[in-house]
């Protein structure tokens, strides 16, 4: 016997394999399991209730099978007990005891125990029903929002409640289904209705409705033979429609689509298609617009069942509104008090900075995080001997309106661009990296005019949007160079590219990924490297030799800010600078060769160093361009010894 039994389903299964013993049968099956469970406690009393009894089943099961002369001095399973067993302990019961054997042993379609039953014309699904409710399946798999507790309303979607309580309240394509992008409030307004639904908020025919969340990972939980899936959604089926009452929410509605859909059966989509047509369940939805659109749209008996309700994102005004409204849920959760110039700045920097999310959601993120990050620092920094000595006389109440009022003014701007910074993965530039950045260039790039790049990247400091520009130079002036300065001074992720290597048109596909069918289609792109890390700096060495197709996407990517992948997959530039070198002369930032004066020396019009100009003197250096053409790279070497042995 499993060792992982737990002692209630063990006593039954000794009391089975004693039944078995006593009627000197060879091995110990579903017969024997329920001539136990009919005299257990639990079990008896729900299959008396439908006329079935301990002595009118053993009579009819020796009628069938008889009594052997010969003791058993073994006990042996059948393959189909050990089934059921497994099943039961598997389950997802809170409580597993004879109520779920009972419940898996009706659940087979064969077996001497089932097929007694039959004959006997005993209701096994008036049996089924009964266990069910008993241990009901959809609080197994579900969440019954109307009974959760939500200390908070939804601000500024009245609109969007008031659809969908109108398509519920439909006759035909009763079945609303909410499509917006990740983040922009779409569960939080079914928790909404579900609140107002328990307020009884709501019109007649909604009140007294349940609203359970569904969880498809439950569903396909210890589903791994065939048909299995499909009975635990028919189960859940037959459930709600008994019900009448309960309303189903299906969080990524797009995941129904091949879901379950092994080999040989439906997926859940097909199964619920019947079901919600003649309105015996009601459905509520949520997915993304592109997953509406790649799922089930494309299923048009599918879509024909829901009613699309789009979702918004908020404005900056309304999203004030929505975290103005919630902001004492977290005041009290954190202790700590907040202005609407915190709220104001936080939604600022989050709609800024934050591109891989839609408020409100990323907004009462940042709020959320930022709160949590002053509570630590304030923990590490409160010394306040007032508070202490309050804490020591036990005086709360009086050290938490200090806590409280002392902790407002402790929110700076600077605390919400770290949160920023870690939750973007970005770096938000200002002033101060200018003159970081001016200073290292004037310390390390020499000789050349560096006014216009100056002017572009305080710019790019200034505002922390897209940058892109082109250096132009004969070989070795110091364009790549540039670019290795200004990408370690400002911490920046260093994407370097050859452009000689993306001649050809068929080139672009290592950039942004394979079509689809295509080989290289699910390998990473150069794009995955921005994606993971918008904070970069790409580097198009020889600009001039890229494929035009590859030319007008860096176009496209400065004008917009932002690149589609081959998967759809949106991909952010704002916080990317794009340096492009080239030997062509542009209109644009133009590095001009070294100039060869006294005896070959190389000097740049810019170098004033004493130093330097002593060092090379001294050592009496006399470098021949046409032997070195590097002659920025010799130069640099030059002076890094200078200043190593200074």
């Amino acid at each position: 016997m499993n060792k992982y039994i737990n002692n209630r389903i063990k006593r039954i299964l000794e009391m089975a394999e004693q039944e078995m013993l006593d009627l000197h049968h060879p091995y110990v099956g579903t017969e024997h399991l329920l001539l136990s469970l009919l005299k257990s406690g639990k079990t008896e009393g729900i299959l008396n209730k439908y006329n079935l009894t301990y002595n009118m089943f053993k009579d009819e099961l020796i009628n069938v099978i008889g009594m052997s002369n010969i003791k058993s001095t073994y006990v042996l399973y059948t393959p189909l007990l050990k089934q059921i067993i497994k099943k039961t302990m598997e389950s997802s019961d809170q409580e597993k005891d004879e109520l779920t054997l009972l419940k898996e042993l009706i659940q087979v379609d064969d077996g001497i125990a089932v097929r007694i039953m039959a004959y006997l014309n005993i209701d096994l699904d008036g049996i089924y029903t009964e266990l069910m409710n008993k241990h009901s399946f959809i609080d197994e798999i579900g969440v019954n929002l109307s009974k959760q507790e939500n200390d908070y309303s939804i601000i500024g979607r009245e609109k969007e409640i008031t659809s969908i309580i109108e398509i519920l309240l439909r006759k035909n394509k009763n079945n609303p289904v909410l499509v917006g992008e990740a983040g922009v409030g779409k569960s939080a307004i079914v928790y909404e209705l579900a609140k107002r639904i328990k307020e009884n908020n709501v019109p007649e025919p909604l009140k007294n409705k349940e609203i359970y969340m569904l969880d498809m990972a439950s569903m396909l939980s210890n589903t791994k033979y065939r048909g299995e899936f499909e009975t635990k959604i028919n189960s859940l089926i037959k459930e709600v429609s008994s019900k009448e009452n309960i309303i189903l929410f299906i969080d990524e509605i797009h995941t129904i689509v091949r879901t379950g859909g092994g080999e040989g059966s439906c997926d859940a989509a097909n199964i619920l298609k019947p079901y919600l047509a003649t309105n015996q369940i009601k459905l509520i939805g949520a997915t993304t617009l592109q997953e509406y659109d790649e799922y089930i749209s494309k299923d048009a008996a599918l879509s024909r069942r829901f009613a699309k309700i789009y979702i918004k994102e908020p404005n900056e005004h309304e999203t004030f509104t929505i975290l103005s409204g919630v902001k004492e849920t977290y005041e009290n959760y954190h202790h700590i008090k907040v202005s609407d110039e915190v709220i104001r700045k936080v939604i600022d920097h989050a709609s800024t900075y934050i591109t891989t999310n839609q408020n409100p959601d990323k907004s009462l993120e940042v709020l959320d995080c930022l709160l949590s990050k002053v509570t630590l620092k304030n923990y590490q920094q409160d010394a306040d001997i007032k508070y202490h000595e309050f804490l020591k006389n036990k005086d709360y109440k009086n050290a938490l309106k200090l806590r409280l009022s002392n902790r407002e003014s402790s929110i700076k701007e600077e605390d919400i661009i770290d949160v920023i910074e870690t939750l973007a993965n970005i770096k938000v530039l200002n002033g101060e990296h200018y003159r970081l950045l001016s200073s290292a260039l004037d310390k390390k790039i020499y000789g050349q005019d560096l006014t216009k790049l100056k002017s572009i990247l305080k710019r790019k400091c200034l505002t922390n949007k897209i940058c892109s520009f082109e250096i132009n130079g004969e070989k070795g002036v110091g364009k790549s160079y540039t670019a290795h300065v200004i990408a370690s001074t400002l911490d920046y992720n260093l994407i370097e590219l050859d452009m000689k290597e993306y001649t050809k048109e068929t080139s672009i596909n290592r950039l942004i990924g394979s079509d689809p069918g295509y080989v290289g289609y699910e390998d990473n792109s150069i794009l995955d490297k921005i994606k993971y890390n918008p904070y970069s700096l790409i580097l198009l060495k020889n600009y001039e030799y890229a494929h035009p197709s590859i030319q007008n996407l860096f176009t496209s990517v400065e004008e917009k800010g932002y690149l589609m992948d081959k998967k759809n997959t949106k991909v952010n530039f704002a916080f990317t600078m794009i340096i492009k070198t080239t030997e062509i002369k542009q209109n644009q930032i133009g590095y001009k060769n070294a100039e060869i004066v006294n005896d070959n020396i190389i000097h740049y019009k810019l170098i004033n160093n004493s130093d330097m100009r002593k060092y090379i003197t001294d050592n009496n250096l006399k470098l021949d361009l046409k032997e070195m053409p590097n002659t920025f790279t010799n130069l640099h070497s030059i002076m890094d010894e200078v200043f190593m042995n200074s």
